[in-house]
C-alpha cells in the first residue's frame, strides 16, 4: 500500500510596507514648515538694513562690503552668512580671514569681521606695484595701493613677487634687512626707511638720524652697539658712521648735519 505524501503550502506572508511611507507626509509637512520659517526669518527678522565692518585699516568699509556682500540676496543677512560659510571669501586684498555673522541682539545688522596680515614694509616692483612683507620676509600682498606707516625699502632690484613666498631679493640682503629692522624695533628705534646700495651696503633712517652700516660685515656686532649709542644721539641731526666699525677699529663717528 503506497503512502500518499501530501505537501502543505506555507501560508503566504504579506509584505509590510516600509515605515517611511507612513511617515512621508509628516516629513514633507515638517520640511515645508522649516522652509516657511526660514523664509519668514530671512524676510522679517534678519532683513539687513545696515552693514558693520571691523578689523580693517587698509581697505575701506565700502570696498570690503562690495566684495563680501554679493549676489541677488544682499538684503538677507542669513543668506549671506550661509553663503560665506559654504563659499568663503578669497582674494580679498590685505585680508587673512573674513567672518560674516548676524545675531538675535541686532538681527538687521550684518557684521563683517576682517583680520589683516601683520605687515612690516614694502619693496617697489618694476611694474609699479609694491610687495608687502612681514617680519619673516614673506610676501603678504602684492598691490599698487600705497599703505602708509610701513617701512619703505629701496636700492634693491625686484621685478616680480608672489604672495606667500619669500621676498625675491638677494639672500644676504633679505637677511640683513630683517636683522636691522628687528634690532631697531627691539631697541625702540622707529625705522623710517632702509636703503641698499648695489646689494653690498645698507643704511637706515630714523627721524633726523641716518645709521650708515656700510657693508654687511659684522652686522650683528654693529647692531649690538646701538643701545649704548642712543642716549648720546638725543636732539642731534646727522649720520652715525657704523660703516667703519671692525673688531680692530671700534671707533664710531657721528657726523652732524648742517642746520
Amino acid at each position: 500500500m503506497s503512502e500518499e505524501v501530501v505537501r502543505r503550502r506555507k501560508p503566504h506572508k504579506k509584505r509590510k510596507k516600509p515605515k517611511a511611507i507612513f511617515y512621508l507626509p509628516n516629513i514633507l509637512i515638517g520640511v515645508a514648515l522649516i522652509l516657511i520659517l526660514a523664509y519668514i526669518l530671512c524676510i522679517m527678522v534678519f532683513r539687513t538694513t545696515s552693514v558693520e565692518v571691523s578689523g580693517n585699516h587698509i581697505l575701506s568699509d565700502q570696498e570690503i562690503e562690495s566684495q563680501v556682500v554679493t549676489g541677488k540676496y544682499t538684503k538677507y543677512g542669513l543668506v549671506q552668512v550661509v553663503k560665506r560659510i559654504l563659499k568663503p571669501v578669497k582674494n580679498l586684498p590685505f585680508c587673512e580671514s573674513c567672518r560674516v555673522s548676524v545675531s538675535l541682539t541686532s538681527p538687521h545688522t550684518l557684521k563683517i569681521k576682517i583680520k589683516e596680515p601683520t605687515l612690516l614694509g614694502y619693496i617697489s616692483l618694476s611694474d609699479g606695484k609694491m610687495a608687502y612683507f612681514n617680519d619673516d620676509g614673506i610676501v603678504e600682498e602684492v598691490s599698487d595701493r600705497q599703505v602708509s606707516g610701513l617701512l619703505p625699502v629701496s636700492g634693491i632690484s625686484c621685478s616680480k613677487a608672489s604672495k606667500g613666498e619669500l621676498l625675491p631679493i638677494n639672500k644676504s640682503c633679505r637677511r640683513t634687512l630683517l636683522q636691522i629692522v628687528k634690532a631697531m624695533k627691539k631697541y625702540g628705534i622707529k625705522t623710517d626707511s632702509v636703503t641698499f646700495k648695489e646689494d653690498r651696503e645698507v643704511s637706515a633712517v630714523s627721524g633726523d638720524i641716518t645709521y650708515d652700516f656700510g657693508t654687511f660685515d659684522y652686522m650683528q656686532e654693529k647692531l649690538m652697539r646701538l643701545p649704548y649709542l642712543l642716549p648720546h644721539l638725543t636732539g642731534l641731526k646727522g649720520t652715525l658712521h657704523l660703516d667703519t666699525w671692525t673688531p680692530e677699529n671700534t671707533d664710531i663717528i657721528f657726523e652732524k648735519s648742517e642746520g
